[in-house]
């Protein structure tokens, strides 16, 4: 062979070499970003991890701990802490009314029925019988009809002939 076809074999040797080495180079390079990405990834995952089983054992103190809300602190590490809460009204609802309410301005008329002069005394021993109590028998609302029918119109949108059925029921 001659020395000029040897050049050019040796200088052809030589690019090929310059290209794999550049070429290993550059993948060198790659396979270190990857590797300081995955470190970064693998951190990430760590502090993950680390907050999951902190969630975790909270959860679990909660669930399976004792019922009690205190907590076991030296009185050397106590820290006043002083928190302003927005105040508030509570409301509640209002109680329904009751008939005394509803019925309590109303007057009332209590009759008294007399009982005939036998029943005053005993059946048994035939001794007069003292007063004891009043035995309540019914409650009576007396209607104004015309206030009645007004107020079942504009009130309650009630039409004239359904208030006359139910007055007519009413007796």
């Amino acid at each position: 062979m001659d020395p000029k076809g040897q050049d050019i074999l040796f200088n052809s040797e030589i690019r090929q070499k310059d290209l794999m080495i550049q070429m290993l180079s550059e993948r060198l390079d790659e396979k270190d970003g990857t590797i300081t990405e995955l470190k970064e990834t693998i951190n990430d995952l760590k502090e993950t991890i680390a907050g999951l089983r902190e969630t975790l054992d909270e959860f679990q103190r909660k669930l399976f701990g004792t019922g009690s809300e205190k907590t076991k602190q030296d009185k050397e590490t106590e820290e006043t802490v002083t928190t302003i809460v927005k105040s508030h009204k509570r409301t509640t609802r209002k109680a329904k009314a009751t008939r005394e309410d509803q019925y309590g301005n109303l007057p009332i008329h209590k009759e008294v029925i007399p009982l005939p002069e036998e029943d005053k005394y005993c059946p048994y021993c035939n001794s007069k019988m003292e007063y004891v109590t009043e035995t309540f028998v019914r409650e009576e609302l007396r209607i104004t009809p015309a206030k009645y029918v007004a107020m079942e119109k504009i009130g309650l949108a009630m039409p004239y002939y359904r208030q006359e059925f139910l007055m007519n029921q009413l007796g």
